[in-house]
């Protein structure tokens, strides 16, 4: 969670981290003396980032594989 001493500087912040950050679902969190925002990664984004991982790994395989070889019968 991100701290800010009032709701005008909040609304500021997630503007700005709003357009830099598009992967980032923004949620209201009010606090005794501050106001908050909670930052957590959309579901899509998370989705993807898993999916592009997957693909980074099974490539790694397939050229460690081929770096092996395969063997002669």
């Amino acid at each position: 969670m991100i701290r800010f001493r009032d709701a005008e500087t909040r609304d500021k912040a997630r503007a700005i981290i709003g357009e830099q950050i598009p992967d980032l679902l923004l949620t209201d969190a009010s606090l005794a003396a501050s106001c908050g925002l909670v930052a957590t990664i959309r579901p899509e984004a998370q989705k993807r980032t898993q999916e592009f991982a997957l693909k980074q790994n099974i490539q790694t395989l397939h050229n460690r594989i081929n770096e092996l070889g395969s063997p002669s019968p």
